[in-house]
């Protein structure tokens, strides 16, 4: 609830949410309640807050949690990475926000800051089946990718991966890899 000097010991979380799932990123942090509303606070000049509004990179950003722009969305879990955030709806859908710059958005987009959750797409103009998702978990990285556990138990990923990170080869990939496991 208030921004400044770190605590060196627990605080708890102005507005009392009741939550289901949490995620700590480099700057921001998110929760999702138990009714699945989704809230992040912190700094915000890149949209991870996810809230709609632009926030200056001098300025604290959210120092209670808010709604994350989602109508009619709710979600099962949320993760933050360090200047975007992504979170699994019920149905499976996953969508991000924030700094889309390497791709780590799974929109098909570079070079893009969104400020309210975006679909993580297929491949160009398809989405996965609509309220039948893959995704059953979602990891938003410390750095510029995501990686994500599908229904049928497949690591899929996307974003930068110049130090191998996708698990696929290719340096820079903006819509999920499969990521193959060897065989035990």
């Amino acid at each position: 609830g208030a921004a400044g000097l770190p605590e060196a010991v627990p605080a708890r979380i102005a507005g009392g949410l009741e939550v289901i799932d949490m995620a700590a990123g480099w700057t921001h942090s998110c929760a999702v309640r138990a009714g699945g509303d989704p809230f992040c606070w912190g700094a915000g000049a890149s949209g991870q807050l996810g809230t709609g509004r632009h926030y200056e990179e001098a300025a604290p950003g959210e120092v209670a949690p808010a709604p994350v722009t989602a109508p009619g969305q709710t979600y099962v879990s949320i993760s933050a990475g360090v200047r975007h955030t992504c979170g699994v709806r019920h149905q499976g859908e996953t969508m991000c926000w924030g700094r889309g710059a390497e791709g780590q958005l799974g929109n098909g987009e570079v070079w893009v800051f969104h400020f309210t959750p975006q679909l993580v797409l297929r491949e160009p103009g398809r989405q996965f089946v609509p309220n039948q998702g893959p995704f059953v978990r979602v990891d938003a990285g410390a750095t510029e990718h995501v990686c994500g556990v599908t229904r049928e138990r497949e690591v899929l990923c996307w974003g930068r991966g110049s130090h191998g990170q996708l698990g696929v080869d290719d340096w820079l990939t903006t819509y999920p890899q499969v990521v193959r496991i060897p065989p035990l």
